[in-house]
């Protein structure tokens, strides 16, 4: 029922013919994807259809932007706020980043509460200190370019696909896919960095043995190139994973960009420790996550469409005398 939920709300203004296109590209690993895993590919999907008229949903949708207050027991509320998904994970990002800081600093309160505090605190008109974070845009050059054309020339309008293939959209790192137009304005209006995606860079992408933490550079790379932490069902934002050596460190494996990806503390804790659970890179760079009953997630990231394709593979059957009972430990979802 979630999954359908997803496909329904990511499709709800779309053409029965162009929702029918958009079903027929993702329901094919529908079932072995999290809700949270769908919407990413369905959110590609509608946009990779038709990118100027993803763009202008989006505009219809941000004029109904709001805020609202609703009443709740033990003199609590709710506060909520609709914004431009922009706006939000800017102001989610500052009110992180400075929670962490105060945490840091011996701040006992846990992050929900510094962050609530803190939300507080700006409009009581109390200084808040932070740097401004690091909002991430994976932007194909096409899409940052859309706006100049040559002299004579025409744009592209946003997405509009190249001979060969379609553009793949952008992705606001921890929100998901959007469209070329708000991709563009992010980038027009703020400092931004170019990351791999660009071979101009010359952002370090392996620092061999000679260090154990990855530099800011190849940290941001990884960050933005993965985008959330790398267990099989695990949406958390890559900004707040720690940074894992698939191939361990005291194994021999380097800092790189290629041994490098986002897990958060509790599937870091899953990798690395004693709970029956393996993880092994393959030969052709994929990842296969294996319970301790033997059910094998096998992870494919390297399709080309910035989605994670997950194959789930069951072990042969085990004849057990009868009257057995087994206890499994439950998955760390």
């Amino acid at each position: 029922m979630a999954k359908a939920r997803v496909v329904l709300e990511e499709t709800h203004q779309l053409s029965a013919a162009d929702t029918a296109r958009v079903e027929e590209s993702v329901l094919a690993g529908a079932a072995d994807s999290t809700p949270g895993q769908l919407r990413r590919r369905v959110a590609r999907a509608v946009i990779r259809i038709d990118a100027t008229a993803a763009a202008r949903r989006r505009r219809a949708a941000e004029a109904q932007r709001s805020v609202w207050m609703h009443p709740e027991a033990a003199g609590m509320a709710t506060l909520g706020a609709r914004l431009c998904a922009a706006d939000a994970v800017g102001i989610y990002a500052l009110l992180n980043q400075t929670a962490r800081s105060s945490r840091a600093a011996g701040d006992q309160r846990t992050l929900d509460q510094l962050r609530a505090d803190l939300l507080v605190q700006v409009f009581d008109g109390a200084h808040v200190t932070a740097m401004r974070p690091l909002i991430q845009v994976v932007v194909p050059a096409t899409t940052v370019a859309a706006d100049t054309a040559p002299a004579g020339g025409t744009a592209p309008a946003g997405g509009t696909a190249p001979a060969g293939g379609a553009v793949q959209p952008a992705e606001l790192a921890g929100y998901g896919p959007i469209d070329d137009e708000l991709a563009r304005v992010i980038t027009a209006c703020g400092v931004w960095q170019r990351l791999l995606t660009d071979p101009a860079t010359g952002t370090v992408t392996d620092v061999g043995r000679r260090r154990y933490r990855p530099p800011p550079g190849l940290a941001d790379l990884v960050r933005a190139r993965d985008r959330v932490c790398a267990f099989p069902t695990c949406e958390k934002s890559a900004a707040d994973c720690d940074l894992d050596h698939r191939r361990r460190w005291a194994a021999g494996g380097r800092t790189s960009a290629a041994n490098l990806w986002p897990l958060c503390a509790r599937h870091h804790a899953v990798k690395d420790g004693d709970h029956g659970w393996s993880c092994e890179v393959r030969g052709d760079g994929r990842v296969a996550w294996t319970t301790p009953a033997g059910r094998s997630y096998v992870i494919d990231r390297g399709r080309g469409d910035g989605a994670s394709y997950v194959d789930v593979i069951d072990p042969a059957p085990v004849r057990e005398p009868p009257g057995t009972i087994r206890v499994e430990a439950a998955a760390p979802f």
